[in-house]
């Protein structure tokens, strides 16, 4: 499965702060309301954008579960787990507190399943094997996206690195795995080692074939150099999803004439306010038109 076209990241909607040392005080420090994500994401399908990569956020998925029957849903592309989401609930809550919190949102059938799958899972999570706890982790949060019927759910970026640094293969297979046999999507990965990350699956043998991962001009955040990512993309047989995090702003028609140079076909963005949107749309339309070498 490829994914192509341009998707609406989340990552200035959710809380969290941006990596990009660039960015204002109101960009780092706001988190919009429901109101304002709810303008956002209605100007992002207006503009036809119809991806949303996204963790689970209880505002985020709450706009989209009253979602307009008038529009069309974007497909969504969940993030998982949300752990700084867990960290914040846990400041918040303490860690039952947060515990209840992530449970309240669940329906009594879901609660029952999982209640089934984790009994499997008891003395490993006891015994603190991350493996397993993260497999409850996957239960917990995926029933919170199955109202939108994903057919993509990306590892989270630091759950990926951290089996990357480990040197542990089983997280990587326990997630492909668990996506594709027991909720029937893609499996797919966030990533900020792609140079690493590329050799190992061939290396461990693990079937996944779509990582989102800081691709663009600036070389921000590609690791190890930007050569080795270039290099990457143009020959890795795995479909590539940029992360944009240029260094002035909103992409622009240069931003994607790079992607297009180095075989990239979708890639994602963040903003802070829906007229943000617009901008990038016609930058990527216009970069459509334009021969790669100009």
């Amino acid at each position: 499965m490829e994914i192509t076209g341009l998707i609406l990241g989340t990552r200035f909607l959710d809380g969290r702060r941006s990596p990009i040392s660039y960015s204002t005080l109101d960009r780092i420090g706001h988190v919009p309301d429901g109101a304002a994500i709810k303008a956002i994401l209605k100007q992002a399908s207006s503009c036809g954008i119809r991806g949303l990569y996204t963790l689970s956020d209880s505002r985020i998925l709450g706009v989209l579960s009253r979602w307009d029957a008038r529009q069309r849903l974007p497909e969504i592309y969940p993030v998982i787990p949300n752990v700084l989401g867990y960290v914040r609930e846990a400041a918040d809550y303490g860690l039952i507190g947060a515990g209840f919190r992530r449970l309240s949102y669940l329906s009594l059938w879901r609660l029952f399943v999982l209640g089934m799958h984790s009994a499997r899972h008891a003395l490993a999570v006891l015994s603190r094997d991350f493996a397993s706890m993260l497999d409850v982790l996957f239960e917990i949060e995926m029933a919170t996206f199955k109202q939108f019927r994903p057919q993509v759910a990306f590892l989270h970026g630091q759950i990926t690195d951290l089996a990357l640094a480990i040197g542990n293969p089983r997280i990587l297979t326990l997630f492909a795995e668990r996506m594709r046999r027991r909720y029937n999507v893609e499996p797919a990965l966030a990533t900020y080692n792609l140079g690493t990350l590329l050799p190992r699956l061939s290396d461990w043998k693990i079937d996944i074939r779509i990582v989102h991962t800081p691709v663009h001009p600036s070389g921000f955040l590609m690791y190890p150099s930007p050569h080795v990512c270039e290099q990457l993309c143009q020959t890795a047989s795995i479909h590539i999803i940029s992360e944009l995090l240029p260094p002035h702003g909103v992409p622009d028609e240069n931003t994607f004439l790079y992607l297009r140079r180095h075989h990239i076909q979708s890639a994602s963005f963040n903003v802070t306010r829906p007229d943000e949107i617009q901008p990038v749309v016609q930058a990527f339309v216009g970069a459509q038109s334009m021969r790669c070498d100009e």
